[in-house]
């Protein structure tokens, strides 16, 4: 294990055990990942000892190095982790009858923030970088139209063979949205009509410090015939890859972005494979 730090950096090994390691991931993530409706029943049953014995093997070895409030920035790569560190317990939480009382959990990400870099070289690029100068402060992006209004042609929703009115509506993201929005003087929301490909490409002729896209966000394969990753935007004529709806990772290396923060929010950013996530984090 390695923690460094500004200051100084600790080594220490520590003897584990792979398989149950593997084993206990298994049961996390996939609690993490049941696709039944919220039920307390079934929530409180969450594999609270497989997270603690996680917590020991991962970050129990250099807890002497962690200081209160300190952000961990994880090298996801080397640790071969397959689930968010946030879930995970120093200490079984209260039981309540049939499981654990989570609102009393002492989880991970309570005492930490935790982001997660491909590579240290990653860390070092963005740490010196220059900074970022900018006309207005917020631009939000979201809650696209997937669903044609009457009496409209439902061809524009046509893309490569699938209908983007398969994607379920978003509109908490435009409430998502408008919240982030008030924490800045000079913010605007792009949503519903307003949230076109073409929409986005004329505000990026002023810069923005900050741009949050709250939509869905595809991966290859997600739609017929995708060959990169897309954020999905509202439709306006299938047949103009300008504004066909998906903002395409090779569209988005086009555009004069200037933003020093960039949020990206979708229904599944926070349940990821870390293995899988450092090896896709470019796209």
């Amino acid at each position: 294990y390695m923690c460094v730090r500004k200051d100084a950096a600790t080594y220490s090994v520590a003897a584990g055990d792979p398989m149950r390691v593997r084993l206990d991931t298994r049961l996390v993530q996939a609690a993490l990942t049941a696709t039944h409706a919220p039920s307390e029943r079934l929530d409180i049953q969450f594999p609270a000892e497989a997270s603690v014995r996680l917590y020991d093997a991962m970050i129990r070895p250099f807890e002497g190095c962690l200081k209160p409030g300190d952000q961990i920035v994880w090298l996801s790569g080397v640790a071969g982790s397959a689930l968010p560190l946030s879930a995970l317990l120093s200490a079984p939480p209260p039981k309540v009858a049939g499981g654990y009382d989570l609102a009393a959990a002492d989880w991970l990400v309570r005492r930490h923030a935790i982001s997660y870099a491909g590579s240290a070289e990653a860390i070092l690029a963005a740490r010196t970088a220059r900074g970022v100068s900018a006309d207005f402060d917020f631009l939000g992006v979201g809650d696209p139209v997937l669903r044609p209004k009457a009496g409209e042609d439902p061809a524009r929703l046509l893309l490569r063979g699938t209908r983007l009115d398969a994607l379920a509506p978003l509109p908490e993201t435009k409430d998502e949205l408008e919240a982030s929005a008030k924490g800045f003087r000079a913010a605007r929301v792009l949503v519903q009509d307003a949230a076109t490909e073409r929409s986005l490409r004329g505000e990026m002729v002023g810069a923005y410090r900050h741009l949050s896209f709250a939509t869905h966000g595809l991966i290859r394969e997600d739609l017929q015939g995708l060959s990169e990753p897309a954020l999905v935007l509202t439709p306006v004529d299938a047949a103009d890859p300008a504004d066909d709806g998906l903002l395409t990772a090779s569209e988005i290396a086009d555009m004069n972005l200037r933003a020093a923060f960039v949020a990206l929010s979708a229904c599944n950013t926070a349940n990821f494979d870390l293995e899988q996530f450092a090896r896709d984090l470019p796209a």
